[in-house]
């Protein structure tokens, strides 16, 4: 693998910037996640070279990018900067492409020439006045593909949108009078039941940087993988098995807006773990408020029991960062040798485990990167 490179980048139109020294450099990136990075940069000899930092140094105004060769470990888009009180390094905090979303609002690209200062008289459905809602049809993709379309007619963003699909009945009104975050929403739609994995992924073509919008349908898998963790110089281990029961839930309760004294709700229920022996374990969402279609909080509720109605173990795989792993990818894993004698099996796990790879977490300064995988269904 070839030394990994830390690049900047302008923000607004993706062009190149230059090559900055690091002393310390790692990133992390989840499924439907906007990811994060973080570098320690010496402010030294080789930083006083550059004749300006400005450029490098603006929160929300500059991409950085990890590189390696072709690869590209991360990218995102700088949140913070900060220098220590020895006023010898500096620190990096960066995002990932989607960053810059929560910096943009859902607002129908009309206000930018309709918007007066002053009152607004807004009755729901009843009067909605012009250019203060925004509303998309089709995939899910089309919607998360309408949002930054929107956006991006605001002002642009280095993105690249995929083509328009159409064919499905998805709907979706946002009301510009909520100022509700792009990001915030591109979320929501990804957290439905039925909702899609998403990434932002970075590509540098002609010295410059762009994010592609990538939706799954539902999902996202690059590559298909098969480990045998039995084998020495494989450059895979497994490491630590963990089931964080937090999210465990068998009645899923979510209450959505509210219209004079009406408000409303939502129940799903799974029977996966009633039916292992667990006790009924009860959980409620009141984030949505903003939710008036039913359907819509349905979803959301029968999403929260397909995560939470189900075994939570995770397992933790060291692989050499030398392997090109995305989130979403897939793999099949040999954890142990078949034995006929079940007393010295591995408990724990199988001899094969299939597993969806859920977050990267990489440093610069490691030769092994650490997964962290769920279990695919059966």
């Amino acid at each position: 693998m070839e030394p990994i490179q830390l690049k900047a980048f302008n923000g607004l139109t993706g062009a190149y910037i230059g090559r900055v020294p690091y002393s310390s450099l790692s990133g992390q990136d989840s499924i439907s996640d906007e990811g994060s990075m973080s570098a320690t940069l010496p402010d030294c000899r080789q930083l006083r070279l550059i004749p300006s930092l400005d450029p490098y140094l603006r929160a929300y105004g500059t991409i950085y990018a990890a590189t390696s060769g072709d690869r590209i470990l991360h990218a995102g888009y700088l949140t913070r900067h900060a220098m220590n009180d020895n006023r010898d390094a500096l620190t990096l905090d960066i995002g990932g492409g989607f960053t810059i979303l929560t910096k943009r609002k859902v607002l129908n690209r009309r206000l930018k020439t309709l918007w007066r200062d002053g009152e607004v008289r807004i009755d729901d459905d009843k009067h909605i006045p012009d250019g203060w809602r925004l509303t998309a049809r089709g995939t899910y993709r089309d919607l998360i593909r309408a949002l930054i379309e929107e956006t991006l007619a605001w002002g642009p963003l280095p993105f690249e949108l995929p083509p328009i699909q159409g064919g499905a009945d998805h709907e979706r009104d946002w009301d510009g009078w909520d100022f509700p975050g792009t990001w915030d929403e591109i979320s929501d739609i990804a957290d439905l039941d039925d909702g899609p994995e998403i990434r932002a992924d970075p590509i540098i073509e002609n010295d410059a940087i762009r994010f592609r919008l990538n939706v799954g349908e539902p999902e996202i898998v690059d590559h298909e993988w098969r480990w045998n963790t039995l084998t020495p110089g494989t450059g895979v281990t497994l490491a630590a098995t963990d089931c964080d029961g937090s999210v465990l839930t068998s009645q899923h309760f979510m209450v959505g807006g509210k219209h004079a004294d009406k408000t409303l709700v939502a129940m799903a229920q799974g029977s996966a773990l009633a039916s292992d022996g667990w006790p009924l374990l009860q959980t409620s969402d009141a984030s949505h408020s903003s939710i008036t279609v039913l359907r819509t909080l349905q979803s959301y509720a029968r999403a929260a029991i397909l995560t939470g109605d189900t075994d939570q173990t995770t397992h933790g795989l060291n692989v050499d960062i030398s392997r090109d792993v995305h989130v979403g990818d897939h793999a099949v894993v040999r954890v142990s040798e078949t034995n006929p004698d079940d007393r010295q099996r591995d408990v724990l796990l199988p001899e094969k485990v299939g597993l969806k790879i859920t977050d990267v977490k990489w440093d610069a300064g490691k030769q092994f990167q650490t997964l962290q995988a769920r279990p695919l269904e059966a």
